[in-house]
């Protein structure tokens, strides 16, 4: 059976939304509802919070994630790409003679996640290549030919030259990150290129109404409206 670690990046120098990692969300900190579902999920051998905040790290302890180490201050700035963050906490655990067949990165501000998709998600990964990771993707609600871009005097230019003429369903489905999870293996987050890893993706997809990547107050505002909704529609089924 393989062994499985669950990896959640929660950096404690967040500027537009302060402390957002553990601020409250729907009663409990917003890491709260991630771990929970990891835990629930019971697919992982190893959950381990990655920060660089003792605050944080406080609250992941108090909800029973206590984290195994700390990290350090070179992967804990605005600038560090995430799988620099998930492969120096693969290279920690290896140092302590602990390796996993399959890593989980799990973004700590994603609410909906659900332990359904983990478990499933991971189960997909497992059965298929190992040379590619699995991400959680979306669709975008409208094609992404018809895109464009706003220069500083509110003109448009295409994104896609042509692409607005083109009808809806003459277009083939076009996907983004969700930011929910990505797993990996082994050799992958020991030896990947990270640099070209935008070619080294499957897909699983989340439909959008429970996609939710937080990084305005905006985001958070919708966050709680789509969380508030999914609440509500459990308890009238």
């Amino acid at each position: 059976m393989s062994k499985r670690i669950a990896i959640i990046p929660a950096r404690g120098g967040s500027k537009r939304i302060p402390k957002k990692n553990i601020r409250d969300f729907y009663g409990k900190p917003m890491i709260a509802h991630v771990l929970e579902a990891a835990a629930k999920a019971g697919i992982f051998d190893t959950i381990h919070v990655s920060t660089d905040d003792p605050e944080i790290a406080k609250v992941a302890a108090d909800l029973g994630f206590k984290p195994d180490f700390e990290r350090p201050e070179n992967l804990s700035d605005d600038y560090t790409p995430i799988f620099d963050v998930v492969r120096g906490v693969a290279e920690k655990y290896r140092q302590r003679e602990e390796l996993f067949d399959t890593y989980c990165l799990l973004f700590a501000t994603a609410p909906l996640t659900n332990l359904e998709d983990l478990r499933i998600a991971c189960q997909e990964f497992e059965n298929g290549p190992q040379d590619k990771t699995l991400m959680s993707i979306t669709e975008f609600p409208c094609p992404v030919e018809w895109a464009f871009r706003k220069d500083k005097n509110g003109e448009l230019s295409p994104v896609v030259p042509g692409g607005f003429a083109q009808r809806s369903q003459d277009l083939k489905p076009a996907y983004f990150d969700a930011a929910m999870f990505v797993f990996a293996a082994r050799d992958y987050v020991f030896n990947a290129d990270f640099s070209k890893m935008d070619r080294d993706y499957r897909g699983y997809v989340v439909p959008p109404y429970r996609v939710t990547d937080i990084d305005t107050p905006e985001d958070w505002e919708m966050a709680e409206k789509l969380y508030a909704a999914l609440l509500n529609g459990k308890k009238n089924a």
